[in-house]
């Protein structure tokens, strides 16, 4: 946590992580919803990883929005104090 409107490598690479996650999760989903391997549109599949890698985007501006104290836009807990 730097602060708001301020990000860290440890932010970034905590973004990454999560847009990775959701980006596998909703290619996943399209998988299980086709429901065969050889019906697979590749475009489609590289849609939903697209879509799901927005994470990325979300958390960034989660935590650019974040203060010092865990709270997003000083008024709602986000991150639990550490002790």
């Amino acid at each position: 946590m730097n602060g708001i409107f301020k990000l860290d490598w440890v932010n970034v690479k905590s973004a990454l992580v999560y847009g990775l996650l959701s980006a596998i999760l909703a290619i996943g989903m399209y998988m299980l919803s086709v429901g065969s391997v050889f019906s697979l549109d590749f475009h489609e599949l590289i849609n939903a990883g697209v879509f799901g890698f927005l994470g990325v985007i979300i958390s960034l501006v989660k935590n650019l929005l974040t203060t010092n104290s865990g709270n997003f836009l000083g008024a709602v807990e986000v991150i639990p104090n550490k002790q």
